[in-house]
């Protein structure tokens, strides 16, 4: 690289990390691939779960292949060997990572699905009268396992 480019990028760096510090953000610059590498991986410590998304820049400056070679618990979505495995990978990360956001998250989900079901079967669900209850008295709607199951009443099933 042209050394006037690289005195450059030092000074342009040297003042953006100035300007990230004032914000209480703690920055680095490194002038090639194999000092930003070892960087990286001196703020990892080993034996630490170590992942990625599409970053180009890790692969880039072999980052991607040090921590798989190293000593560290690598979690490479793009390994997986079906669509199933790699969606079952991202799902345990998460709830790893944020467990009370994955039970909201899934909480949620039941409840779409279970207006979806009160909505087809409104006059079958035995649910729609606590569930209607529950939202007047503003109190949270307990989980419950499965479907609805239909009223006998009427005769008829779902």
């Amino acid at each position: 690289m042209n050394e006037n480019r690289v005195k450059r990028n030092s000074m342009l760096a040297q003042k953006l990390i100035k300007e990230l510090k004032d914000r209480n953000i703690e920055a680095f610059y490194a002038e090639g691939k194999d000092e930003a590498r070892s960087l990286a991986l001196s703020m990892i410590p080993e034996g630490s779960s170590v992942g990625w998304g599409g970053s180009m820049t890790i692969d880039e400056i072999g980052l991607k292949d040090a921590v798989i070679q190293g000593n560290y618990i690598e979690i490479n979505r793009d390994a997986a060997a079906s669509p199933e495995i790699k969606e079952k990978l991202m799902r345990d990360i998460l709830l790893r990572l944020f467990p009370d956001k994955l039970q909201r998250h899934q909480r949620r989900r039941h409840n779409r699905q279970h207006r979806r079901h009160r909505k087809q079967n409104s006059s079958d669900c035995i649910r729609s009268r606590s569930c209607n209850n529950n939202r007047r008295n503003k109190q949270s709607r307990p989980l419950c396992e499965g479907r609805a199951e239909p009223r006998e009443k009427r005769g008829r099933a779902h």
